[in-house]
């Protein structure tokens, strides 16, 4: 999931974002706000730009909200058995080592908080459009 958060931001630059996003191969675009009636105008503005289809790809969320649904999102079911890909000419082998379940609560739990204060840091009033 691509996450995005919008502070300042005017509505076509973040209907353009997502479109970059959606082209680039994301299924999952998640746009943070500070407040609700700018994510509105972003909705209908990807929407009317995009069509509904592309547009049902996107979700829109306050900080909170955002913050419980990264909370409630199932753990990552990647395997980690060794995966091999060719790099100018040479095999690189790479795996991935899973944290013990309480390591990866305790981080995923500092990181949520840090996300939680910077975007409060980032509150602002929205300037008028």
């Amino acid at each position: 999931m691509l996450q995005q958060v919008n502070v300042t931001s005017t509505v076509d630059y973040e209907v353009g974002n997502v479109s970059k996003c959606l082209k680039a191969g994301f299924v999952r675009i998640a746009i943070v706000g500070m407040s609700e009636d700018k994510l509105k105008k972003i909705s209908s503005a990807v929407t009317n730009s995009l069509g509904g289809e592309k547009a049902s790809s996107v979700s829109y969320h306050l900080p909170d909200d955002f913050i419980a649904l990264l909370g409630s999102l199932p753990a990552d079911s990647e395997e980690s058995e060794p995966k091999a890909r060719t790099r100018g000419g040479r095999v690189i082998r790479s795996k991935r080592v899973r944290p013990l379940p309480e390591e990866a609560r305790a981080k995923e739990e500092e990181a949520l908080v840090l996300m939680a204060d910077i975007m409060k840091a980032r509150e602002r009033p929205e300037p008028e459009r």
